[in-house]
């Protein structure tokens, strides 16, 4: 009995041997086939890595190179800030550390997906110049403080002019990245002709190594913006919380107040205003400045997100006009409606308070007949703040609460055009709602100064406007 119980151990052993040879060597059959399969493609991959391989050998040998004569960057000019606000000498521009490695293209840049194609001709009144914003890496600092409620983000054109140790302004770093854009294209082109047409592309890896090198290199000089104007027009940035604690604005029985020299003051911004951010729940603001080093709206967080951005004008502490314009920032009808509740809470009236809704209503700026665009602040279109706040506020109900998406797929009733359907009648319910919400004071008559000043009512205030799914 043991010698068959062991006979037959070791048959089941040789037969599960057998198992896992035949296991075994189809596995080995079925990867040969597949690498017979992949080699046609993966051949010209392995060739390709192999020259990324040796051009980052190249790269790394060249910058492992001591530079030679490095160049000292220039200091930023001491100047003072405007009599309206404390004096304080401007120090040298904060140090934002640089990008290093490759400038790694990101999508949805003007110059990402253009082709070899010509451009169709625009229209006889539409005239438009030519895009200036390239695809470039955004910097740290348009992601710091959206945990804590600020949603507006810098634009993307601003974000050379924040990655910038120097804060260049703008539009002049735009130019030279356009420009150094077209010369690494041209550069890569011609990589495969000889081994200096090589160096020139590893060269032009970086752009700011290509703005200012520091190898003994000249540096570049546009004719449209010539090198001088590129280093003098530069932005200041707050990057401490004791230089910004100066444009602070308090609120005090729904007016604006300043703390100047241990008392509080009434602003009175005059007919230009103040540029403004909130932030935290904070606002700050002081008046523009465009002369270097200039004063922007990204100039208060040195390009960090704010709550929201624009421009407001108060006498005497009251505030009068409001404009949600930011290039920087450039401030939605979420955003705007934030800012109206956020005065609202502070006990503003806004009644009295005229806001630019030109943006809101999508209010044409062209010239008739020139094809010319005004500017925002020569072609304002005003309704009074609270029109605004009950409009966007039913504008958000109805975009959050799926009404539109009901009314838009509810089938037309049968009993005539007249009817109204259960859908459309939860958003009259919904409307009246909002509209009946209790006002602090009543609405001021139509003056015959303004031009085309609509009436203050909710229900007057649409009248002129069709609410479409």
């Amino acid at each position: 009995r043991v010698r068959k119980a062991g006979q037959a151990r070791a048959c089941t052993a040789d037969a599960a041997l057998r198992d896992w040879s035949e296991n075994l060597n189809a596995l080995a059959a079925r990867d040969a086939h597949m690498r017979a399969s992949c080699a046609p493609v993966c051949e010209p991959m392995r060739e390709a890595w192999v020259d990324v391989a040796s051009l980052s050998a190249h790269s790394a040998a060249r910058w492992a190179a001591p530079p030679s004569a490095p160049r000292k960057a220039p200091d930023a000019p001491h100047v003072r800030l405007p009599d309206e606000t404390p004096a304080l000498a401007v120090p040298k521009p904060a140090r934002v550390s640089r990008r290093s490695g490759e400038n790694h293209r990101s999508q949805g840049g003007a110059d990402a997906g253009k082709s070899d194609a010509p451009p169709a001709p625009p229209a006889p009144l539409l005239k438009r110049a030519s895009s200036l914003v390239s695809s470039v890496p955004a910097p740290k600092e348009t992601t710091k403080g959206l945990r804590r409620g600020n949603l507006a983000s810098i634009d993307s054109r601003a974000w050379l002019e924040v990655s910038d140790e120097h804060h260049r302004y703008a539009k002049h770093l735009r130019l030279y990245h356009k420009e150094w854009e077209k010369l690494r294209a041209r550069a890569l082109e011609a990589a495969g002709d000889g081994s200096k047409a090589a160096d020139s592309a590893v060269r032009l890896q970086d752009f700011w190594d290509w703005l200012d090198p520091t190898d003994g290199r000249p540096l570049p000089s546009l004719p449209s913006c010539p090198r001088a104007q590129l280093e003098h027009d530069t932005v200041y940035y707050c990057t401490k919380a004791t230089e910004r604690r100066h444009f602070a604005l308090t609120w005090y029985e729904g007016k604006i107040v300043q703390a100047h020299g241990g008392t509080l003051e009434y602003v009175t911004t005059g007919d230009h205003g103040w540029i403004f951010v909130l932030r935290d729940g904070v606002m700050y603001g002081r008046r523009k400045k465009t002369s270097p080093p200039r004063f922007h709206h990204s100039s208060f967080f040195a390009g960090e997100c704010v709550m929201t951005a624009g421009l407001l004008v108060a006498k005497k502490g009251v505030l009068t006009q409001l404009y949600p314009h930011s290039g920087h920032y450039r401030p939605s009808e979420g955003q705007l409606l934030l800012l109206l509740k956020f005065l609202d809470g502070l006990g503003v009236t806004l009644e009295e308070v005229e806001v630019d809704v030109q943006r809101v209503l999508k209010v044409s700026r062209l010239l008739s007949g020139t094809g010319e665009k005004k500017k925002k602040m020569e072609s304002p279109y005003f309704w009074p703040g609270d029109r605004v706040l009950h409009f966007l506020t039913l504008k958000e109900a109805s975009q959050t609460s799926g009404l539109m998406h009901q009314i838009r797929n509810e089938p037309i009733p049968r009993a005539g055009r007249h009817a109204r359907s259960e859908a459309s009648l939860r958003f009259d319910t919904m409307w009246r709602n909002i509209a009946a919400k209790p006002r602090n004071a009543a609405p001021r008559p139509p003056t015959a100064s303004k031009a085309r000043r609509p009436a203050t009512g909710c229900y007057e205030a649409l009248d002129d406007i069709d609410i479409l799914p």
